[in-house]
């Protein structure tokens, strides 16, 4: 029998030290996220959604794992049939739009041009939208709505960057920490 361990990580603001906000084993998400009985500023994590949901009422801003949801766009479109060379075109200019933003962001936060910044995120939300829009135009509706709906949670690292709050743009933290706890429980 496999276990579904789940686990709500946080940073104190003021210490900067990782906390355990909630842990739970074969638990729903709902029930590990009622440990923790604060709000947080800004929740990552993967795109599921079911934490998703949870998480958008523990957290004032959500940021969704850009790299979970571009393998969610490749999926959708694996799903619909479509070819490997069609799949690979439409994901890359879903990741070429996440990663001139994330560079976006990088570049201007160190040179302070937030107003440019703004600008960038309009213009990757515009994006998104245009290709999500497209892909309902030819019958994509699955990944179109994946697209046009995770649009605003994929560019939260970016809009926040604005107004100066530093969030990651993934998961990796949570991953690499959970593939050693895995790693461990194993051996």
């Amino acid at each position: 029998m496999k276990n579904e361990v789940s686990v709500l990580l946080g940073k104190n603001e003021k210490t900067g030290e990782k906390e355990l906000l909630g842990f739970g084993v074969n638990e729903s998400w709902k029930e590990v996220a009622s440990q923790f009985n604060g709000k947080a500023k800004v929740a990552v994590s993967d795109n599921e959604s079911s934490l998703r949901r949870v998480l958008l009422g523990k957290a004032g801003d959500y940021q969704a794992c850009v790299l979970h949801c571009i393998r969610d766009v490749k999926f959708y479109l694996w799903q619909a049939g479509l070819a490997k060379d069609q799949r690979k075109s439409i994901s890359g200019r879903v990741e070429k739009v996440l990663w001139t933003l994330r560079s976006s962001v990088e570049k201007h936060i160190w040179d302070g041009d937030v107003k440019r910044l703004g600008w960038c995120v309009d213009w990757a939300l515009l994006e998104l939208k245009r290709i999500g829009c497209e892909l309902f135009e030819v019958g994509l509706d699955s990944v179109g709505r994946f697209i046009c709906n995770a649009a605003n949670y994929m560019v939260t690292f970016a809009r926040l960057a604005v107004k100066g709050v530093c969030v990651p743009f993934c998961s990796n933290l949570v991953e690499r920490l959970m593939g050693e706890i895995a790693k461990r429980v194993k051996h």
